[in-house]
């Protein structure tokens, strides 16, 4: 018997579907929208806030702010028996909306009912209090876009809100939750305080993954399989890509600069890695890979050996195929776009292997061992080390510098593709704040001791 989970069992009135597009429509091939089953129609205001915020987003950030909406959709509907589109296109209070904020994270503790007399927020300390904090931030996002924007042509003049205002009253809100959860244990049972490897560790997994067919440790077997998983890797933690970025890459993603024409001797900007959506005609992936923002439209400058090295595996380990996606399934037969399971899945046999060669590398007994090894722990790894190094060249630097650790955020955020407020580069490289402070910490004591 098939198993039926909680929403199932609620005859859940909304659904989150994944739409295919023409490419005249949109820039990406596929969305995902939020339908009212009852209907078969879309809900209007969040496929206006879709068409006009979301739709720029990546297909997982569409899909875990329209999950969001889907719960406050059924939660509204339950207490009102209407839909929030209908109640919200009648009511022009948002005073309304934000009193139900509370109450929707009680709907949500009690797992999708809403029982009377029962309060809990925070009693119960099996709940995932930040998952339940990551529902109400997407619907922050969806507030603040559609109280704003079609409150201005109420008769209610007096009750319009600006967005900052609203930011803010749904903040405090969100605030509780964050106290909630810093005293609920589910929420403070991780045993891994980073999510980098530091140098040592990145150093036994390439030693690891090493393509020559001599290499006895390596996981995977085929000569062109250990080519391309190495490329992959390399990729990842030298360029500071998000998978979903990898993904898109294509032949022609590699370019030369105008720069080897004018000084051929030149050595760098010579070629470079560009990072933007793909339009590949042949690209059938059910979950298509997008680009996550426009502030992650970016262009990297490669080293010449490492274009060389993917030079190499275009013209004598790729398969020719159809498809201009870099990264595929080297079957002759079908040699189509690698998927993201099959990425997850050749980290899950690099991840098994360094866990067999070197278990204390993520055994809970060291404070700065890891989980496993992932594209995003790479990722991660990538802005500690790129973080470092700027910070210490800016330090090393003759001129005075006020602020090196600023100078080397700004860094990363460009090269990461972050946006310019984006707080990301320095979450990323965490490792590398808490070394910093520790060092500067250690120093004072031993000045102190010294006298």
């Amino acid at each position: 018997m098939l198993k039926v989970t909680l929403l199932q069992k609620l005859h859940i009135m909304f659904k989150v579907e994944l739409i295919q597009l023409q490419k005249k429509v949109s820039n990406k091939k596929q969305i995902h929208v939020l339908f009212d089953e009852t209907t078969s129609l879309p809900c209007l205001y969040p496929f206006l806030f879709l068409k006009d915020e979301l739709r720029f987003q990546s297909l997982s950030t569409q899909y875990a702010d329209l999950s969001a909406l889907k719960l406050w959709y059924l939660f509204w509907y339950q207490k009102y028996k209407t839909s929030f589109c209908l109640s919200f296109y009648k009511l022009r209070n948002y005073e309304t909306y934000l009193t139900e904020l509370e109450n929707f994270i009680i709907f949500l503790e009690q797992k999708y009912k809403l029982e009377k007399n029962i309060f809990y927020i925070g009693a119960d300390e099996s709940i995932d209090y930040g998952r339940i904090s990551a529902n109400l931030s997407s619907i922050k996002k969806f507030l603040i876009y559609i109280i704003p924007k079609y409150f201005q042509f109420s008769e209610f003049e007096n009750n319009i809100i600006s967005k900052e205002e609203l930011k803010e009253r749904i903040d405090n809100i969100n605030k509780k939750l964050g106290n909630i959860s810093k005293n609920n244990p589910k929420d403070n049972n991780n045993k891994f305080i980073y999510k980098s490897m530091n140098s040592e560790m990145i150093k036994k997994m390439l030693e690891i993954i090493n393509p020559s067919m001599e290499n006895n440790k390596n996981p995977f077997h085929n000569k062109e399989y250990r080519f391309r998983n190495y490329l992959i890797v390399y990729l990842i933690y030298n360029y500071g890509l998000r998978v979903g970025e990898l993904m898109l890459l294509t032949t022609s993603s590699f370019k030369k600069s105008i720069i080897t024409l004018n000084n051929p001797k030149e050595e760098t900007g010579r070629y470079s890695l560009i990072v933007i959506n793909s339009e590949d005609d042949y690209d059938n992936r059910r979950r298509s890979p997008n680009i996550k923002n426009e502030d992650s439209k970016r262009i990297i400058n490669l080293e010449i050996d490492d274009y060389e090295l993917i030079k190499l595996y275009i013209d004598k380990i790729r398969k020719n195929t159809n498809t201009d996606i870099l990264f595929t399934t080297l079957n002759s037969n079908n040699n189509e776009p690698l998927s993201y399971a099959a990425i997850y899945k050749l980290f899950e046999q690099i991840d098994s292997k360094m866990k067999e060669m070197v278990p204390h590398y993520f055994s809970d007994e060291y404070f700065d061992a890891i989980d496993k090894i992932t594209p995003h722990v790479l990722r991660h790894t990538w802005a500690y080390m790129t973080l470092s190094y700027y910070y210490n060249k800016y330090l090393a630097d003759k001129k005075e510098i006020s602020n090196p650790l600023e100078l080397a955020e700004n860094e990363l955020r460009e090269l990461g593709g972050w946006s310019l407020k984006s707080e990301m580069p320095l979450h990323y490289g965490r490792r590398f704040l808490v070394e910093i402070a520790n060092f500067r910490n250690l120093e004072r004591i031993r000045k102190n001791r010294q006298g």
